[in-house]
C-alpha cells in the first residue's frame, strides 16, 4: 500500500485484525505517525470510556 503514496516517506498504519483473522486499515498518518501517551495507558481499543454513546448526544 505504500507504494501508492510514494510522496510520503514516514507512514503510520492504523490496523485491526477482525474475527475472521483478516486485517483491515483504518486509517493511514502521515504527518504525525506516532503513539500517543494515552495510546500507550489505556490502548488501542479505549475500552470503557463510553465513547459508543458519542453519537446518541449529538442532535442532527
Amino acid at each position: 500500500m505504500h507504494s501508492n503514496i510514494p510522496v510520503i516517506r514516514c507512514i503510520g498504519w492504523d490496523i485491526i485484525i477482525d474475527n475472521n483473522n483478516n486485517v483491515k486499515l483504518i486509517e493511514i498518518n502521515g504527518r504525525h505517525s506516532a503513539m500517543k501517551f494515552s495510546e500507550m495507558i489505556h490502548g488501542p481499543c479505549f475500552k470503557g470510556l463510553n465513547w459508543e454513546k458519542l453519537n446518541k448526544n449529538i442532535k442532527n
